[in-house]
């Protein structure tokens, strides 16, 4: 059963709902029945490698997040092998034998964000590259009940504190991310409004994995600033929380730290920025080919180990600099000074710190994510006849240079099924990187395998 109009934008606004006390039955009946599915059979005993009822929580990392939005790429017209059901959290229940339930959003993403593809045959960040695919909003079945309740942008205090608020007669206020995700289908019960720890709590999970705390760093990142860096001592009490809930909970749980952003392609040395720009000057002026590297550097405003945003709002700035047509220099929110690198990286630490003390004080397995993503960007990965790098469009990120490809999630997933084999004894089998990397459509631009 679905409900008409849900989530979908109409004419003169968003479709009301009609029937209240029909879809309240039927999402009881879909609440119960996945917890019946899910139940542990009688007899089996708790313990920290129970995965009977596994929930997911996170940002868009782990809610499968990609090129841009939160989209189930099997609800296209033409099915792609992109989204949702993609990520590490698929993965992670194809290992563990137990269900896993995204908050399934229709092709091509949810509403205020819009998916970014790339034409057939390109393998370079240019504007005539790319097309978008404009977000509608809608879940494809509002009375799924999931259990990856992971929301993007949010920040460690946000899984705690930010909970969905819909009316159920009139669908106009479903207008965030956390009513799409976290608000269906309990606000047809009703239900009180409930934050991402919360709805996780509800379902009474045996085992949790839990990757927060990149929204703390990536949200300053993102604006070329580090002043809107959590404080550390706010992350630590607002990590602790989460985990200290879990515990009390009885349910088992994994935990993942945080990468350095820089890893992810959509921060461009300032290196990488001068090659860019020398190897598309344009051959018929005269004065381009005299630039130097520091020169372009000076003129753009770009401090020695600085990163440039891999926008194209960025790379239009720069271009026009370079062509006179802009004054200089880049706007400061269009790149990170390496003082700023340095403070997110601080922060990094910081914050994996409180993380590894945490998770170390109440027996929960640690995931060295950070430690993952470091050797990508050091050696990269061979698999599936391609070397997979962390360079744009290098097979690990996707468009938005941010969330994982296919293949990141793979690898991803392996990490987190090692760290709870060695934790808890389990034997628990990874993806088959290779399927994956050779069915993955971003691995098409990587290099043959070294």
């Amino acid at each position: 059963m679905r409900m008409q109009g849900v989530l979908r934008p109409a004419q003169g606004g968003r479709e009301k709902l009609a029937g209240t006390s029909c879809c309240r039955a039927a999402v009881s009946v879909a609440i119960a029945a996945f917890l019946a599915a899910t139940a542990p059979p009688p007899g089996n005993t708790a313990s920290t490698a129970d995965f009977t009822r596994l929930v997911v929580l996170g940002d868009g990392f782990a809610a499968g997040e990609a090129d841009g939005t939160l989209f189930d790429g099997q609800s296209a017209p033409v099915p792609v092998p992109l989204g949702q059901r993609e990520s590490f959290a698929s993965h992670l229940g194809a290992a563990m034998d137990t269900a896993v339930v995204f908050p399934r959003i229709e092709y091509p993403g949810r509403f205020g964000r819009n998916q970014v593809i790339l034409k057939p045959g390109h393998c370079e960040f240019e504007a005539d590259a790319f097309t978008v695919g404009f977000g509608l909003g809608g879940r494809v079945d509002p009375f799924e009940v999931p259990n990856v309740v992971a929301v993007p942008e949010q920040r460690v205090r946000d899984a705690l504190d930010r909970r969905w608020d819909i009316d159920p007669q009139d669908l106009s206020t479903v207008d965030t991310v956390e009513d799409l995700i976290l608000g269906l289908p309990f606000a047809f019960l009703p239900a009180p409004p409930a934050s991402q720890v919360e709805t996780a709590l509800a379902q009474v999970p045996t085992f949790a994995v839990v990757w927060l705390g990149n929204e703390d760093v990536l949200a300053a990142a993102r604006r070329g600033d580090a002043e809107g860096l959590t404080p550390s001592p706010e992350f630590r009490e607002a990590i602790e929380e989460v985990l200290d809930a879990l515990v009390a909970s009885g349910a088992g749980a994994a935990v993942a730290n945080i990468p350095d952003p820089t890893v992810l392609p959509l921060f461009m040395p300032e290196q990488e920025l001068f090659d860019y720009l020398v190897e598309h000057r344009d051959p018929e002026d005269p004065v381009e080919p005299d630039v130097t590297h520091d020169g372009i550097r000076i003129l753009l405003g770009v401090p020695r180990r600085g990163y440039m945003l891999r926008t194209f709002q960025a790379f239009a700035s720069a271009e026009g600099i370079g062509d006179g047509l802009q004054p200089a220099p880049l706007p400061g929110n269009l790149f990170l000074s390496a003082r700023e690198v340095r403070r997110i990286r601080l922060a990094v630490r910081r914050y994996n710190a409180a993380i590894a003390a945490a998770a170390a004080e109440r027996g929960i397995v640690l995931v060295d994510v950070h430690g993952l993503f470091e050797g990508w960007r050091g050696e990269g990965v061979d698999a599936g006849g391609r070397h997979l790098a962390t360079g744009y469009l290098g097979g690990l990120f996707g468009l938005d240079g941010i969330h994982p490809t296919n293949s990141g999630h793979a690898l991803i997933a392996g990490a987190v099924l090692d760290a709870i084999n060695r934790a808890c004894g389990t034997d628990l089998e990874g993806p088959d990187l290779d399927a994956v990397v050779a069915a993955d459509p971003l691995a098409i631009c990587s290099g043959p395998a070294r």
